[in-house]
């Protein structure tokens, strides 16, 4: 019987691995469509337990899992928001961090930890009633680190203020950080706040940018085009004077016919 227990184990094991591995594949899919696309990506992280389904339900209407254990959150769920001002943007829903992650569910966690790497901005979630708030933020900071993540735009929220009796650990994470914006998920607190600097946060990946390009630079017209946005093109004697939105990480090819 033990050996047989054994077995079923060990084929339950490769059967989850399996089950792991499509995962990724699909992931990495769905990673490599949005990467190529012309929306900005957000991904919500920060310690376990801080709201960050939460936040990704108030602001999407998502129904993601919420549940107050550990790993709630395995598969990333992405969903599309539009911001005041119009614009779109994608965010992610991460696994919450946890202080000395196993290295055993590194591998199981990859997939979703990676939504944070390849994203181009980061929504860091605190729970400010936590009783040890700083050290949970200093956590999420030290995986971002291990990530590459540390050099992305970031918005960190004191989130669970309706919760918050001392705002002592509130003013000491504003004095690491800013920005720092209070709010309360439960309550809607300080939501709009946070639209309105996702959208300056937008502005500063997409500033909006004015080119010249050669008359038979047609492919960089139509670059612009699937990359950003155009507000508008006139085409001159000169060249084509294109007045456009575009995300620093596509302007590369661009770089020469900038007007400043």
């Amino acid at each position: 019987q033990l050996e047989l227990d054994r077995r079923q184990i060990q084929d339950r094991v490769v059967n989850l691995k399996q089950q792991l591995e499509k995962v990724v594949q699909q992931r990495n899919i769905q990673r490599n469509q949005r990467l190529n696309g012309n929306i900005p990506t957000g991904a919500i992280v920060g310690y376990t337990n801080s709201g960050k389904s939460s936040l990704l339900n108030a602001l999407t209407n998502a129904d993601v899992l919420v549940e107050d254990k550990l790993f709630a959150t395995l598969d990333p769920t992405t969903r599309m928001v539009k911001l005041p001002g119009g614009e779109e943007i994608l965010l992610s829903d991460t696994v919450g961090f946890i202080s000395d992650l196993p290295h055993n569910l590194v591998d199981a966690f990859k997939s979703t930890l990676e939504e944070a790497k390849y994203a181009d901005f980061l929504i860091i979630v605190c729970d400010a009633s936590h009783p040890d708030m700083i050290a949970c933020y200093t956590t999420t900071v030290q995986v971002l680190e291990e990530l590459g993540c540390t050099d992305k735009p970031a918005i960190v929220l004191a989130n669970k203020m309706d919760k918050v009796e001392d705002a002592f650990a509130v003013s000491r994470l504003k004095s690491l950080y800013s920005p720092v914006l209070e709010t309360s998920i439960k309550t809607g607190a300080g939501l709009d706040a946070l639209m309105n600097q996702i959208g300056i946060t937008l502005h500063e990946l997409c500033p909006t940018t004015t080119y010249l390009l050669p008359n038979s630079r047609h492919d960089l017209v139509a670059h612009i085009h699937r990359y950003g946005q155009v507000e508008s093109i006139d085409y001159t004697e000169e060249g084509i004077l294109v007045k456009s939105r575009i995300q620093v990480r596509f302007q590369g090819p661009l770089h020469p016919f900038r007007q400043d």
